[in-house]
């Protein structure tokens, strides 16, 4: 997941993750429950190039999860994101890591990097 990204911005994010998802060999009914899990449930239908910067981060976020990878390469995943949506972002990678995956973390916050690494 870099830290900057780029979505076609005439598409809604069900329609991004939508992409995502065929590519990955996803089922497209992950793409919802997805949405509703980084807090995008309700502009899902709206075109990501109005999102805010933290927005885009939350779609960046799902789509590398969409598939449960066993390994995240995360970059500054945090930029851009309120306090709410860092803890769910903290209490994300936390599931991902409870169930054996890897994740690598790149971050210039310190308090960031001790609350996630083991």
């Amino acid at each position: 997941m870099p830290e900057r990204v780029s979505f076609y911005d005439n598409l809604s994010a069900a329609e991004v993750l939508s992409f995502y998802a065929d590519l990955k060999g996803v089922s497209g009914e992950r793409v919802g429950p997805m949405l509703d899990r980084v807090g995008l449930k309700a502009a899902r239908d709206r075109r990501v190039g109005g999102y805010s910067k933290g927005m885009r981060q939350r779609l960046n976020l799902a789509q590398a999860l969409l598939a449960d990878p066993d390994l995240l390469v995360l970059d500054e995943p945090t930029s851009g994101l309120d306090p709410l949506m860092e803890a769910a972002f903290r209490e994300t990678i936390g599931e991902a890591k409870k169930r054996g995956g890897t994740v690598f973390l790149s971050s210039h916050i310190m308090s960031e990097v001790e609350a996630l690494c083991d």
